[in-house]
């Protein structure tokens, strides 16, 4: 029984970070002064595509991020691995 309610720690903690991260207050208005001029048919079409694109990076993210930050960080292990060995090679010449 203790899982369930550690679960349920987790998701109240995640759903408030993601809460942080999106920062809906300041979102909205960004959004209603990137469209002064627009109808509402228009903001509605706006919200929604903006919505999907964010859902689909969210999820994307979700899944395949932690493959995605594995590759990066070994990629930049390569390059401090290369810029290391440049400037020792600068040092002594």
């Amino acid at each position: 029984m203790e899982s369930v309610f550690d679960l349920l720690n987790y998701l109240l903690i995640t759903i408030a970070a993601t809460f942080v991260i999106i920062n809906p207050v300041t979102t909205a208005l960004v959004f209603v002064s990137l469209l002064p001029h627009a109808n509402k048919t228009e903001r509605l079409f706006v919200a929604k595509r903006a919505t999907v694109v964010a859902t689909g990076v969210l999820l994307v993210f979700a899944t395949l991020g932690g493959s995605f930050f594995n590759f990066l960080i070994l990629h930049l292990r390569l390059f401090e691995l290369r810029v290391g060995s440049f400037y020792l090679v600068l040092h002594y010449e």
